[in-house]
């Protein structure tokens, strides 16, 4: 079965890109969703991946209209795992793959050192979603820390 990797564009999408090798069960075969721009369509080039209608950071209305879109995304790839760095995309994707009984992980962006993003706020509320920081100083329960995208850093 296959990791669904499910991010926007930007930030979050390089982010996820950096983290992706260390998600078990992410291989060649991972499917990339975001938006259609430049980064995506350079980054995901030779990848498998799906691009979906554009949703700004805080756009509730178009977050719950991609819904559909997402469970119909999530119903023909059948994947073992959705992950998603969000933003507003994570509130389209991360529900629906709950409610198919699929595990879904939440990994809150590296920018967000002090505590959970809107979008980390409402992943908590949605059961069965892992949560993961990048920090360690603020993963208390439920948020896990795995490591972040700041671990291939060294000081010099």
């Amino acid at each position: 079965m296959t990791v669904l990797l499910v991010a926007a564009t930007g930030g979050h999408l390089a982010q996820l890109n950096d983290l992706a090798p260390r998600i078990p069960g992410v291989d060649e075969n991972a499917v990339w969703v975001t938006f259609d721009n430049p980064q995506s369509r350079s980054m995901l080039r030779d990848r498998p991946h799906v691009f979906v209608p554009y949703t700004d950071s805080r756009d509730a209305g178009t977050a719950l209209r991609n819904v559909p879109i997402a469970a119909g995304i999530i119903r023909q790839i059948k994947p073992s795992l959705v992950v998603s760095t969000g933003n507003a995309i994570a509130v389209s994707f991360l529900p629906a793959a709950r409610l198919a009984g699929i595990p879904a992980a939440y990994i809150e962006s590296a920018a967000r050192a002090e505590g959970p993003s809107l979008t980390g706020r409402i992943m908590r509320r949605v059961p069965g979603v892992q949560l993961f920081s990048q920090y360690e100083d603020w993963a208390t329960p439920p948020w896990n820390y795995a490591g972040s995208i700041f671990d291939k850093f060294a000081a010099a």
